[in-house]
């Protein structure tokens, strides 16, 4: 098992159970979980997976809307939100 592999195993049930338990609606968790289900029958690696799902987590929080009612207003706020915050210049791409 490659160190990939192992970090998978243990990061992605625990990403999913983040999805999971999250406060915010279930709308937005199936949306999460089906779009991650969607990214693996592309053949998207597991670490990109979990980098998505993770940003979805975020962006859901940050939110507070269902995915399916939000607007430009609403994804250019969140933009600014990521922008603003402390994260390094590299993440906040990976973000965006």
């Amino acid at each position: 098992m490659s160190i990939h592999e192992y970090h998978t195993d243990i990061w992605l049930p625990k990403m999913e159970e983040k999805v999971r338990t999250a406060e915010y609606s279930q709308a937005n968790k199936d949306a999460i979980l089906e779009f991650e289900g969607y990214l693996f029958s592309e053949g998207i690696k597991s670490l990109r997976v979990i980098r998505y799902v993770g940003v979805l987590h975020k962006v859901a929080n940050i939110s507070g809307k269902d995915f399916s009612s939000m607007e430009k207003a609403d994804v250019r706020k969140i933009v600014a939100e990521i922008e603003r915050s402390k994260l390094a210049p590299t993440t906040k791409e990976n973000v965006k």
